[in-house]
Parts: C-alpha cells; sequence; structure tokens
C-alpha cells in the first residue's frame, strides 16, 4: 500500500517556477526527516513527503523556506495524476497552500452515549480532508513545531492553528484513505483500473 502512495507522488509534474522536482518522496515512521518535520498525528500513520524546489539556491536534496512540501498519507494509495496536477496548479499560487478534499455527501448523524441520534448536523460547507496537503517549508515547519499535538488532526490543521486558511481543492473518492479491510479489494479495482 506504501508502494501505492509513493507512486502517487511520484507523479509530481513541473510546478511553474520551480526549478527541480524531488521525485523520490521521503517515508516518515513518526520520526523526524531529512526536511525537519515529524508525524504531529499518530505513530502508527505514516507520511510520504516530496517537495519542489522554488529557489536556484536549494538543491532536491535539501528543502529552502520557500519550497513547497507536499504531505501525503499512505493510506491513500489511489491518488492519480490529475488530482495531484490538480491541488498543484490550484495551491501553487495561493500564499497559504492549500489540500485535497471532497465535500461530504453523506447525512451526518451526531450520537449520544448510548448510540442514540442526538442531532443531524448540517452539511453545508463541510469538506472530507484528503491528502496531499501542500504547503510553504518554513510555514509547514513552524505550525507542526507549535502544535498541540492532541489537538492536530492534519498538517492543514497545525497551519491553521497558525491563523491560516488553507484552501480546499475539489478532488473525488477515488483517492480515499484505506481504513478498514474491506478497503483493500476497492483500493486494488482502482488501482488495476485507473481513470487518469
Amino acid at each position: 500500500m506504501t508502494e501505492g502512495a509513493n507512486r502517487g507522488l511520484r507523479k509530481l509534474p513541473r510546478l511553474p517556477g520551480s526549478s527541480a522536482v524531488a521525485r523520490n518522496p521521503e517515508v516518515d515512521h513518526h520520526s523526524t526527516s531529512k526536511s525537519g518535520m515529524s508525524n504531529v498525528t499518530s505513530p502508527m500513520v505514516m507520511r510520504l513527503y516530496a517537495h519542489l524546489v522554488m529557489s536556484s539556491g536549494s538543491t532536491a536534496g535539501e528543502v529552502a523556506a520557500q519550497d513547497w512540501v507536499l504531505v501525503h498519507d499512505a493510506a491513500r494509495p489511489c491518488l492519480s495524476a490529475a488530482q495531484l496536477e490538480h491541488l498543484l496548479v490550484a495551491a501553487g499560487n495561493d500564499p497559504v497552500g492549500g489540500l485535497l478534499a471532497v465535500p461530504v455527501a453523506d447525512t451526518l448523524k451526531r450520537a449520544d452515549a448510548t448510540q442514540r441520534v442526538s442531532a443531524t448536523e448540517p452539511r453545508a460547507g463541510l469538506w472530507q480532508a484528503q491528502t496531499p496537503q501542500m504547503f510553504r517549508h518554513a510555514m509547514l515547519l513552524q505550525a507542526l513545531q507549535q502544535a498541540d499535538a492532541a489537538m492536530i488532526t492534519d498538517e492543514a490543521s497545525a497551519i491553521e492553528a497558525l491563523g491560516h486558511r488553507p484552501l480546499l481543492v475539489a478532488a473525488d473518492n477515488s483517492n480515499f484513505k484505506v481504513t478498514y479491510p474491506r478497503d483493500l479489494h476497492l483500493a486494488r479495482l482502482i488501482l488495476e483500473n485507473p481513470h487518469d
């Protein structure tokens, strides 16, 4: 599964203004990576890092403050080249950065302690966050270093905690997170029948 997610990030096209592309994502197993970032969500979650080099003063092996860093959840092996390019184009000129996401389609029920419906939550304006999530290296590093790990569920929430508002870039449900054993079958079907 990690290889599938890794393959997704290797589809990185060149962003206008970038001088090089790091095509070998780093794998971070809850330890500090070469880019200075660490997994702040859970020691059981694996993150893949790739970056776009935006200045002639840095190389593919080092990350400069203004470089874009893409963080991808290894449990999302079905990332398509089209989705990745859509994120790069949409967030590439944004002052904050952004993330792939899908508008919530299902009706959401809030449960009480006895697992009975206590409320139906309005879904207007709600999105399900996906990855990759794309932010400037310096901003992301600051966000992760200052984050309260108990309150942060993804890199975008760390950026939000700094007072920034990441861009939501519409994706689709094929970039889903493999969570349950039955999800592996669906992921296999998508990977064997790519749509882009």
